[in-house]
């Protein structure tokens, strides 16, 4: 689905939703890649577009949970793009660490990396905020998990990742309460990005708001 000239959503792609951006200098990028067994239709619908896959410089991840790195380590060794991620999601993405979740998404994730396996891989980019890549800058997003990032390019579009999420109709949600580590860094993040300027909002999950977006985030009052 084209978003505009510089973005597309991959449809139906199970887990987070994963994007392509192409930059202004034509740096080309995959941002998160859903759950494992993705990389095959997200290759085939960037042939589609037109991109050849020697193009693909980076896969990007706002954050290494399941449903956003899933697919990483195939697009990886298909594409050889470098993986990019925060460097406080780094040790995650290369099993040094595991995730502890409390509740009932605790439970969730527990059951996904028992009967879901993942490929811990190696990122070739550690990243932190203010960096560059692709064309956009890294907005450093606590809150969901101690390393989500967001990726902004100024005045036009902001990958939220899981950061700030929306409903079907394009609407704020804010974030997911039960699968927020940190509430209070959350609502912090969601102030901090207030004050950027951004046509486009596309989000880890939900459908992307299109026009105004941060104009509508500014009306946002529920956190």
């Amino acid at each position: 689905m084209r978003i505009n000239e510089n973005v597309y959503l991959f449809e139906k792609i199970r887990g987070a939703n994963s994007y392509l951006y192409i930059s202004d200098d034509n740096d080309v990028s995959i941002i998160d890649t859903g759950m494992p067994g993705n990389a095959e239709k997200i290759l085939s619908q960037i042939l589609k577009i037109g991109i050849s896959i020697e193009k693909i410089k980076y896969i990007i991840l706002t954050h290494s949970d399941i449903d956003h790195m899933g697919s990483v380590a195939d697009l990886k060794n298909i594409t050889g793009a470098k993986v990019a991620i925060h460097e406080n999601e780094a040790p995650y993405l290369l099993g040094e660490k595991n995730k502890k979740r409390k509740g009932i998404i605790g439970l969730i994730f527990g059951i996904l990396f028992k009967f879901i396996k993942t490929q811990n891989i190696a990122p070739d980019i550690i990243l932190k905020e203010g960096d560059f890549i692709g064309g956009l800058r890294v907005v450093s997003s606590p809150g969901h998990t101690v390393g989500s990032i967001s990726l902004y390019n100024a005045g036009t579009v902001l990958f939220s990742g899981d950061a700030i999420i929306t409903d079907r109709h394009s609407n704020i949600k804010g974030f997911n309460t039960i699968a927020t580590a940190d509430l209070f860094e959350a609502a912090k993040t969601i102030s901090k990005i207030k004050h950027l300027e951004f046509e486009v909002l596309l989000p880890g999950h939900g459908k992307p708001v299109l026009e105004k977006a941060s104009d509508k985030l500014k009306k946002y009052n529920k956190i």
